[in-house]
């Protein structure tokens, strides 16, 4: 994830690294996955792997991996366990404002025409945040739990 290379003579032929692309989405302002990658290698998300073989011995659809391991889906355990449910608002929060980063820069045409929507499972509003800043003329509503939209910011009202 990182660059490596021999800086010119003022470093005296030094190793000297740098950051890639894809590193410059663990460190970057506007663009940081690193609240994904916590929850993502964080231990109770880690450790649902840990039982992939006996999971895969079960009949399917139920139990998930995680509710497996946990005693829960991952829905629940962030309605009882509030550094999970932040850790885990963050991480989609991070998630989705790459994926809007896209959206509305590489394929905004999809939003010609379209003066309001609703994002359904919204989180904390992060994709709706992302279409406002870039098509102000759209109204976005944000539906989710009760305890993600306490802590959803309000961004602009009618």
């Amino acid at each position: 994830m990182f660059s490596a290379s021999k800086h010119p003579i003022d470093a005296g032929g030094k190793l000297v690294y740098g950051l890639t692309p894809a590193s410059r989405l663990l460190v970057g302002s506007t663009l940081n996955l690193s609240p994904l990658l916590n929850l993502m290698l964080g231990t109770i998300y880690v450790s649902s792997f840990f039982d992939l073989g006996r999971w895969f011995q079960h009949e399917m659809p139920d139990p998930t991996l995680f509710k497996m391991t946990h005693g829960r889906e991952i829905w629940d355990l962030t309605d009882h366990d509030a550094s999970f449910s932040k850790l885990f608002d963050n991480a989609l929060a991070a998630d989705s404002s790459f994926i809007m980063d896209i959206m509305v820069n590489k394929c905004s045409d999809i939003f010609q025409g379209i003066s309001s929507l609703v994002d359904v499972d919204g989180g904390i509003g992060s994709a709706a945040q992302a279409i406002i800043k870039a098509f102000p003329h759209v109204q976005c509503s944000v539906l989710d739990l009760s305890h993600v939209v306490a802590s959803a910011p309000i961004v602009g009202s009618a």
